[in-house]
C-alpha cells in the first residue's frame, strides 16, 4: 500500500470511531488478536493495522508505527492488532428466541448481553435509545460474539403487531412470575430495561407477561447483563 492510500485508510478508520459513519458504511473497528482472529475466520475483515512487533502475527496487514496506532486506535493502550470489520447482515442465530433491551446505554452491559446471547441461543433486538453495539466498548465485552448474533432494530409498532402472535415477557417488580414456574413459549421475546429506570410503561403495556427474578438480602435489582442472563438461561431449561 502506498504512502498516499495508507494515509487516506488512516484517515478513514478516524472517522468510524464515529458512529455516523459506522451507520454510513456499515463497518466498524474490532481490536486486539483474538477478536480480529475471529473476524478473519468468518471473512468479515476488510482491513488490518498492525504494529511491526505483530508483523508475523497477519499476512496481507498495513504495518504503521506504534505512534501512528495510537492516533487511530480507540483503546487508551492500543494492543496493535486493529481490524476494519463489516457488520452482519441478516445473520440468524435464533429464529424462535429474541432478547430485546429498551433504552441501554452502557456499552459494557451491552457487549456482555451480546456475549451471552450466544450462549443461550439468542437473538438480540434494540428498542429506543440504546447505545451503538458496533462501538469499540461494546465489541470488546462482545469477546467476539458481536460477529455471529443476529442484531436488529425494533419499533413499538414492531411489538404491537408481534404480541398477536408470540409471548412477550417483560421484567417488573409488581404482580410478576418467578421465572422457574413459567412454562417459556419456544416462540417468544424477553424484555429487558436498563437497572435505572426499567422498562417504560409503552414498553410494558406492550407485554403479555411479567418476570422477577427472586433476591435475597439487600438487593433491590441487579443489572441489565446479569438479569438477561440469568433469565436467558431459565428459558432455556
Amino acid at each position: 500500500m502506498g504512502n498516499n492510500q495508507l494515509m487516506h485508510s488512516l484517515k478513514f478508520v478516524k472517522k468510524l470511531h464515529q458512529k455516523k459513519y459506522r451507520d454510513k458504511t456499515g463497518l466498524y473497528l474490532a481490536e486486539g488478536k483474538k477478536i480480529v482472529e475471529e473476524a478473519l475466520k468468518l471473512g468479515l475483515i476488510e482491513q488490518i493495522f498492525i504494529t511491526k512487533e505483530n508483523q508475523r502475527e497477519f499476512f496481507n496487514a498495513s504495518v504503521i508505527e506504534e505512534k501512528t496506532m495510537k492516533e487511530i486506535s480507540t483503546m487508551e493502550i492500543p494492543p496493535g492488532v486493529l481490524a476494519v470489520v463489516r457488520k452482519q447482515v441478516g445473520l440468524k442465530l435464533s429464529d424462535d428466541k429474541t432478547l430485546i433491551v429498551e433504552d441501554l446505554r452502557d456499552p459494557g452491559n451491552m457487549g456482555t448481553i451480546i456475549r451471552s446471547a450466544e450462549a443461550f441461543g439468542f437473538a438480540i433486538g434494540l428498542l429506543g435509545n440504546c447505545v451503538d453495539p458496533w462501538n469499540e466498548k461494546c465489541v470488546q465485552a462482545s469477546m467476539g460474539s458481536i460477529f455471529r448474533v443476529s442484531i436488529s432494530f425494533y419499533t413499538y409498532e414492531d411489538l404491537e403487531r408481534l404480541k398477536d402472535i408470540k409471548k412477550i415477557y417483560a421484567t417488573y417488580l409488581e404482580k410478576s412470575f418467578n421465572p422457574k414456574d413459567v412454562k417459556f413459549s419456544k416462540n417468544g421475546i424477553l424484555l429487558i430495561g436498563s437497572e435505572s429506570h426499567g422498562l417504560s410503561e409503552r414498553a410494558l403495556n406492550l407485554s403479555t407477561d411479567f418476570l422477577k427474578i427472586p433476591m435475597t438480602g439487600q438487593v433491590e435489582s441487579l443489572n441489565a447483563a446479569i438479569a438477561a442472563s440469568i433469565l436467558m438461561y431459565m428459558w432455556n431449561q
